[in-house]
């Protein structure tokens, strides 16, 4: 750019909702990127702002430190809540892990690739069924195909203790997450494993006292709304328009994901 700002190109195919890059180009945050709009010459292309820094993944063990984690925690935290909060609307960002979040030279943590992003309001240009998962780290309802902004505790959590562990999340075990959590301040510990839940509501205590937590409240309110509309009948044949599980019991991978919460829970 003109201004010597580096930029970074995202194609717009398969942006799961347009509102959120819009938004991108109205907030002013240190813990955001920027948007600036489409490629002058390439239309089918947006224009972010390149954050200077290394991946979680790609920091040195000697500065994933207990105090870095957690102050880390909090501005992600805080900058989801920003973008819920500036619109007025539930939002998950949906594809947080360590390869998405980004430590800038000023010891900021942002996280960026939002083309998975979008507003919980059934106003996405893409519908829920339309969705990047990251093996590990997506948290276990988004394979049903709910949506929530709690989703994205779990996947903060995830990607803190594969950092932590050096590790890929699907190859964490629950004795290393365990051991891992045993390491941490006890009050932070806590709040990990409360985003871990296998319920998105148990997950909430994590965001006490934060940003986000005003954030959830706008969620709340939602799902008020969408309980007070009348149900029709399901198409799936079961109540509330919950689909039936798509796994059997030999190969459900969910089983083993209770094995793990059990064992971090003992």
């Amino acid at each position: 750019m003109e201004d010597g700002k580096k930029t970074i190109q995202k194609p717009v195919a398969g942006w799961a909702d347009s509102r959120v890059a819009e938004l991108l180009s109205r907030i002013r945050s240190p813990g955001l990127p920027r948007h600036f709009g489409a490629v002058p010459s390439a239309t089918d292309y947006y224009l972010f702002e390149y954050l200077e820094g290394e991946t979680l993944r790609q920091l040195p063990g000697a500065d994933l430190t207990p105090a870095n984690l957690q102050r880390w925690f909090d501005q992600i935290l805080d900058s989801l809540a920003l973008i819920s909060l500036f619109a007025g609307l539930p939002f998950a960002h949906l594809d947080l892990s360590p390869e998405n979040i980004v430590i800038t030279s000023q010891g900021r943590a942002c996280p960026i690739d939002f083309a998975s992003s979008r507003f919980l309001d059934g106003k996405a240009d893409l519908p829920g069924t339309a969705r990047i998962m990251t093996a590990g780290y997506a948290a276990p309802e988004i394979y049903f195909g709910r949506l929530c902004p709690e989703a994205d505790l779990y996947s903060l959590a995830m990607s803190i203790l594969a950092a932590y562990a050096g590790r890929m999340a699907a190859e964490l075990e629950g004795r290393v997450m365990k051991k891992i959590l045993n390491q941490l301040d006890r009050a932070f510990a806590q709040r990990l494993r409360a985003c871990l839940s296998e319920d998105p509501g148990l997950r909430r205590p994590a965001a006490a006292g934060t940003l986000y937590q005003a954030a959830l409240k706008i969620d709340s309110r939602q799902e008020d709304k969408e309980e007070e509309a009348p149900r029709g009948p399901s198409s799936t044949g079961l109540p509330d328009g919950r689909a039936a599980c798509p796994f059997l019991l030999d190969d459900c991978p969910f089983l083993e994901l209770a094995d793990q919460f059990n064992s971090i829970s003992q």
